[in-house]
């Protein structure tokens, strides 16, 4: 096993702890990875959905509108002059921005609405004549507009959303294919390292008992050779003798002495 394919530590009980830790650690965080790629894709494909529909819609209101607009020109006179004098005010259809929160990913949703206290400009244009065309043009670029703001908000959505998958995607792939297995391979290097250690520990008591027994054998042989020495060297203990072993010596005269009387 190289050194690329797991960690550099130091093999100890306590890093196999931690090791372990971090793999559980590791394995929670792959499974929260892999819930927000399905919350993210189902997010994607809703949002797909819609934009495809709101394209289609986009594409007839688009029509209706350009057609209004040439009813409007045919009917009534140049608007261009009133609409270049009025480009400088306020609007009157404003967009607002907001962020929705999706698997921890900010989307931006874009909404449109119009301000009420902006005055409309174009109220009393088409008095002399086609102020119902007018009327009928200005309703379908309104909602136009609004689709327009509807569509560039989830195409937003969609493309912020397109780049937070490709990243999980390969972040979750880093995890099966790297992360985990590097983890697994110092997890086996450590387990085999710490093994090897207790094979030597006990390779080493064994032997040091061994040594032990062997001393203890030798100073038992080395006492008792001491012991017989001593016994040899040393001289028999003298013998005490009674005054019946050892009585003293008399003479016959004195002993006639005392049995004859008379002397």
């Amino acid at each position: 096993m190289s050194s690329e394919e797991r960690l550099s530590i130091f093999p100890t009980r306590g890093a196999l702890v931690t090791l372990k830790s971090r793999r559980t650690a590791t394995i929670r965080g792959h499974q929260l990875l892999r819930q927000k790629k399905t919350a993210l894709q189902l997010h994607y494909q809703s949002i797909l959905a819609k934009l495809s529909e709101l394209k289609t819609v986009m594409s007839k209101a688009l029509s209706e509108s350009l057609i209004s607009l040439a009813k409007v020109r045919f009917v009534t006179v140049d608007l261009s002059a009133m609409i270049l004098e009025n480009v400088a005010t306020d609007a009157l259809i404003k967009i607002s921005t907001a962020d929705e929160n999706i698997g921890g990913v900010k989307i931006k949703v874009f909404k449109s609405y119009q301000d009420k206290l902006v005055n409309d400009v174009y109220k009393f244009a088409g008095l002399s004549r086609g102020g119902q065309e007018l009327g009928i043009a200005k309703t379908n670029f309104s909602n136009l507009i609004k689709l327009l703001v509807d569509i560039a908000g989830l195409q937003v959505s969609f493309v912020t959303l397109d780049e937070a998958l490709r990243v999980t995607s390969k972040r979750i792939a880093a995890i099966e294919h790297v992360v985990i297995p590097r983890i697994d391979n110092t997890l086996t290097y450590i387990i085999s390292e710490l093994d090897e250690m207790d094979r030597e520990d006990f390779y080493r008591i064994k032997k040091l008992k061994l040594k032990k027994l062997e001393k203890f054998k030798q100073d038992d042989k080395r006492d008792h050779k001491d012991d017989v020495e001593a016994d040899i060297i040393q001289p028999p203990p003298l013998r005490k003798f009674s005054k019946q072993d050892n009585p003293k010596k008399k003479c016959n005269c004195c002993s006639n002495r005392r049995r004859d009387p008379k002397n």
